[in-house]
């Protein structure tokens, strides 16, 4: 398989309406929630998270809060699962309890099925924190988008991370063009990476065999990102929920690299 040009695909895949609203409803049934509106890869200097105590104590209640606030706590998890400080909150039987009523997680996660890379315990959080979706290479199809859409406007995250990491087999495979074939299933998704990534590769050189994995990690995460961000029904929300979608790579040591 050659580099030839290929079709655009990172974008917010289109989903129908009636197909969004039934996917939305079904899930609000099950929850018994009353019904809503349906470069070479760098990351930036972590700045120190200033959250409110208030705010924090609510997020730990299981209250929903603000992007900025949920974004803290996750850098503040890393951090402790880094150093080997882990807490391991609500895991407890009365938490446990607590959470037949309902579930109010703070922060939506869209990460790798990778199973070195989990996001309750690199952010180091308990049941009911993170609304997460697991997919290989952290792409965005019609089922990502429509559970994410979910998220944000039914259980009201007001922060979506798109997490890519290091290593990452399937984009790695996409870089490899799979040329010697394999399952039909894992060439499609191999081919989705690898078209995102060589179609948007931010103003850069384009992408070919000689780019390395790290970067092409970076590169899909964005795209991932970016099509979240093209979503109308994202739109629609963030224009009253204030909704913020940030890019993040893990590091198989453990730590965490912002990309916003």
């Amino acid at each position: 398989m050659n580099y030839c040009c290929l079709p655009s695909v990172c974008r917010a895949p289109h989903i129908g309406h009636l197909n969004r609203f039934a996917f939305l409803t079904a899930m609000l049934l099950v929850s018994g929630l009353a019904p809503l509106v349906a470069a070479p890869p760098t990351a930036l200097p972590e700045k120190e998270s200033e959250t409110n105590p208030v705010e924090h104590k609510a997020a730990k209640s299981g209250e929903n809060v603000s992007a900025e606030v949920a974004l803290a706590m996750l850098k503040e998890g890393n951090k402790r699962f880094l150093s080997g400080k882990s807490e391991h909150p609500h895991e407890d039987p009365d938490w446990r309890s607590k959470l037949k009523s309902g579930q109010k997680p703070f922060a939506t996660i869209l990460g790798c099925s990778d199973s070195r890379v989990t996001p309750e315990l690199i952010f180091d959080e308990g049941l009911g924190d993170l609304f997460v979706i697991r997919v290989a290479g952290n792409i965005v199809d019609d089922d990502v988008l429509a559970s994410i859409e979910y998220a944000v406007a039914n259980l009201d995250t007001h922060l979506v991370v798109v997490l890519g990491h290091e290593k990452c087999g399937a984009v790695t495979a996409a870089m490899q063009h799979l040329s010697s074939g394999g399952p039909r299933e894992l060439t499609s998704l191999v081919q989705h990476i690898h078209d995102e990534i060589r179609e948007h590769h931010d103003g850069e050189p384009d992408v070919g065999p000689s780019t390395d994995i790290d970067t092409a990690v970076h590169k899909n995460t964005r795209c991932s990102q970016r099509a979240l961000k093209l979503s109308p029904e994202l739109k629609r929300v963030s224009e009253t929920h204030a909704v913020k979608i940030v890019g993040a790579i893990y590091d198989l040591d453990g730590r965490v690299r912002w990309l916003d």
